[in-house]
């Protein structure tokens, strides 16, 4: 956090992936993502993204080519800003259904494994009604975000924060304490981007992909 008026930060190929234990919350603290606009991790050997990346509430462009991705975390559906996102010759196999909800005008998904049509839907074992039952700590969590109360470790349990941070994002945009329940089913690649400005192996630019859609109510898994 001690470059708070960096607007621009290009990290590729330092093999940041390398240390299992790594700690992105320099980049995460609130200084600096409150300016980011464009983060450039391209060939660095990275297996997973953080979750509370979407803590860069600014961010513009974001180019994670190049790197050993299987999966993206659903809370990129929180950067509503994004309209660059380039995740080529990774290993995805899914993308986060809450993508649809960044309006990106430019989105690169080549070299990567999904198929050319996506899988028939994986339909989870579970009734909506068992999104109801929660534990003590998601109903604490679902009141702070209800109330938009302001939170931080100084306040409330540091596992109730680290709940908050890294909660999934549903279909509607609310997030999602539980990441029990979700359903993996196809999804047309041309609704990912507002300009349809898409760059994949598919020939077909109305072919579909797995995306994995998590759900906070009944009614968002019913839809």
């Amino acid at each position: 956090g001690r470059l708070p008026n960096i607007s621009e930060l290009y990290l590729s190929n330092n093999s940041l992936g390398l240390n299992k234990n790594s700690d992105w919350q320099w980049l995460l603290g609130l200084k600096i993502s409150k300016k980011l606009k464009l983060l450039d991790l391209r060939e660095n050997k990275i297996i997973n993204l953080p979750k509370d990346i979407w803590k860069l509430q600014n961010l513009v462009t974001l180019k994670i080519d190049k790197n050993s991705l299987y999966k993206l975390p659903t809370t990129l559906g929180r950067i509503t800003t994004l309209r660059y996102l380039s995740v080529s010759e990774n290993n995805l196999r899914t993308l986060p259904c809450s993508l649809i909800r960044c309006g990106l005008e430019h989105l690169d998904i080549s070299s990567n494994n999904f198929k050319s049509e996506a899988d028939a839907p994986k339909i989870a074992d579970y009734t909506p009604w068992d999104i109801y039952i929660n534990s003590l700590v998601h109903i604490a969590a679902k009141t702070v975000l209800k109330h938009k109360f302001f939170y931080a470790p100084n306040i409330i349990p540091k596992t109730l924060v680290e709940l908050l941070d890294n909660s999934n994002m549903c279909v509607c945009g609310q997030a999602v304490l539980n990441d029990k329940y979700y359903v993996i089913k196809p999804f047309e690649l041309i609704g990912f981007s507002i300009s349809r400005h898409i760059v994949s192996n598919f020939v077909n630019k109305g072919s579909s992909v797995s995306v994995e859609c998590f759900f906070c109510s009944p009614k968002c898994f019913v839809k």
